[in-house]
């Protein structure tokens, strides 16, 4: 990650989804109103959803927290409930999730 690119006492998620075969569009679509509840929040500020070109039932999700306290709200938020309980189950095969935090520069 190039140093321009951290945020300060920043705290990001990154997340690997693999679809259920012929789930590709509607997980895309699941991952998209995701990210989009979760930016009109106050926990997150940065919400992207990536998708693998020579693997298209892969999804990337990057996400960056301001702390670890606004990452635990965001999850305990309605949508992302709904998505964790009804979504997840359904259209994704299989998931890896990293929790990061910047490293300390000084």
């Amino acid at each position: 990650m190039m140093e321009g690119a951290l945020v300060e006492n920043g705290y990001h998620v990154l997340a690997r989804i693999v679809a259920q075969p012929e789930c590709d569009e509607e997980l895309a679509a699941a991952l998209l109103q995701l990210a989009n509840h979760s930016l009109g929040t106050e926990h997150c500020e940065r919400f992207e959803v990536t998708q693998q070109l020579n693997r298209p039932g892969v999804f990337w999700l990057i996400e960056s927290f301001p702390s670890p306290v606004a990452y635990e709200r965001h999850v305990e938020m309605a949508h992302t409930q709904r998505f964790l309980d009804e979504t997840l189950p359904t259209l994704i095969a299989e998931r890896c999730t990293l929790v990061l935090r910047d490293h300390d520069r000084t």
